[in-house]
C-alpha cells in the first residue's frame, strides 16, 4: 500500500469459530515514525519511509495475524538530494516525467557495501549514474533493487592498474572483485543499458530481461561475465557487446529471435561486428535460431575454443573472418 500525506484506512474482516464475523482487532505499526495507526484501523502518514502495519486477533489462546506493507511517499516539495552508507541519492525526473526517482552514485571510491535498495525515503531508486561506481575497488557486498531502470555507460567499470616503474605490474582489479564476490546481476524488466554499462565489471552470471530486444554496443566489453542468459524477446547485439569477455564459456542464443549480430551503433557507426571477439573460453552458442540473417565481421573472432556451431538455412549473410583464430 502506497499514501502520501494525510489518512487511510484499512479494514480486518474476522470470522470467529462460532461462524460470527466481524472488524475487531488490534492494531499496530512497526514503524510508527512513519506511520501511526489507530484502533480503528486508520493509517496516519508521519514521514517517508515503510512500516509493516499489523491485525491481529486472539481467540481460544491462539494469536492471528495480517499484515500490510506501507509506504509513504514524500511529497515533491520535501525530496532533498542526500548521503547514505556511501551512497549519493539525487532527485531527478523519470524517463516519462510522471514521477520522480533518485539516481545513485559512490559518495568516493571507498565504499565497501555496494547495496542499492529498491527506494529510499520511499522513492524509488530507478537509475544508476554513468560512472557511478566506477573503480571502487573495495567492495565487499552486491545487491541492486528491483527498481533500477536505467544503467550509465562505466556504471561498475574497474580498469586495470599498472604499476612498477620499468617493470609494469598488472593489477586486475575487476578480477580481484569478482573473485571475492561471486556476484550475478539480473537486469530489471525494461531496464535501459548505456554503451559500455557494465564494461570491465565484475558481474559473473548476467541474465537479461524479457522484453530486452537489443544489447547495445560495448554494454559488457571486458567484464568478467562467465555465463549469459537471454530472453527471448532478443533480436540483436550491437557492436563490440562482449568483446574482450575472456572468462565467458556459455552464450547460448537458441532461444531468442536474434536477427543480427554485430549490428552497428546508431551513437558510433564505426562500433560493428566484433560482438564476441577475443571471448577465449566461449565453448556454446547453441543452435542458431532460423532468425538469424546476418553475422558481421569478426563477430566471433578468436573464440578458440567453440567446440560446435550451428547455423541455419535461413543466414543471408556472415562478415569477413567472423570465424577466425
Amino acid at each position: 500500500m502506497i499514501m502520501d500525506k494525510g489518512t487511510a484506512k484499512l479494514t480486518a474482516t474476522v470470522t470467529h469459530s462460532d461462524g460470527k464475523v466481524d472488524n475487531e482487532a488490534s492494531w499496530s505499526s512497526s514503524a510508527s515514525d512513519v506511520v501511526s495507526v489507530s484502533g480503528d484501523g486508520t493509517l496516519t502518514a508521519v514521514k517517508a519511509g515503510t512500516s509493516t502495519v499489523t491485525a491481529s486477533v486472539t481467540e481460544g489462546g491462539k494469536e492471528m495475524k495480517a499484515e500490510c506493507a506501507v509506504t509513504v511517499v514524500a511529497s515533491a516539495d520535501e525530496l532533498k538530494d542526500a548521503t547514505a552508507d556511501g551512497v549519493v541519492y539525487t532527485i531527478r525526473n523519470t524517463d516519462d516525467n510522471a514521477k520522480l526517482g533518485y539516481s545513485v552514485k559512490a559518495e568516493n571510491k571507498d565504499i565497501t557495501a555496494l547495496n542499492i535498495p529498491d527506494a529510499y525515503n520511499g522513492v524509488q531508486v530507478t537509475e544508476i549514474e554513468e560512472d557511478g561506481f566506477r573503480q571502487c575497488t573495495k567492495i565487499e557486498s552486491f545487491s541492486m533493487g528491483k527498481s533500477v531502470r536505467k544503467i550509465g555507460a562505466h556504471a561498475f567499470t574497474l580498469e586495470t592498474e599498472y604499476t612498477g616503474g620499468d617493470n609494469l605490474q598488472e593489477h586486475n582489479w575487476k578480477l580481484e572483485v569478482s573473485r571475492r564476490l561471486r556476484a550475478n546481476l539480473t537486469l530489471n524488466p525494461g531496464t535501459e543499458l548505456a554503451e559500455y554499462a557494465l564494461a570491465d565489471s565484475f558481474f559473473r552470471e548476467l541474465t537479461l530481461p524479457e522484453g530486452m530486444t537489443v544489447i547495445p554496443a560495448y554494454a559488457f566489453t571486458g567484464a568478467t561475465v562467465t555465463k549469459v542468459n537471454f530472453p527471448a524477446s532478443l533480436t540483436g547485439i550491437e557492436g563490440y557487446a562482449f568483446a574482450g569477455c575472456i572468462y565467458l564459456e556459455s552464450a547460448d542464443l537458441s532461444g531468442t529471435q536474434i536477427a543480427v549480430i554485430g549490428s552497428p551503433s546508431e551513437n558510433d557507426p564505426f562500433a560493428v561486428g566484433n560482438s564476441f571477439f577475443q571471448c577465449g573460453v566461449l565453448k556454446t552458442l547453441g543452435v542458431m535460431p532460423s532468425t538469424l540473417k546476418t553475422i558481421e565481421a569478426y563477430s566471433f573472432s578468436g573464440c578458440t575454443n567453440l567446440e560446435t556451431i550451428v547455423l541455419n538455412s535461413g543466414l543471408e549473410k556472415i562478415g569477413a573472418q567472423s570465424f577466425a583464430n
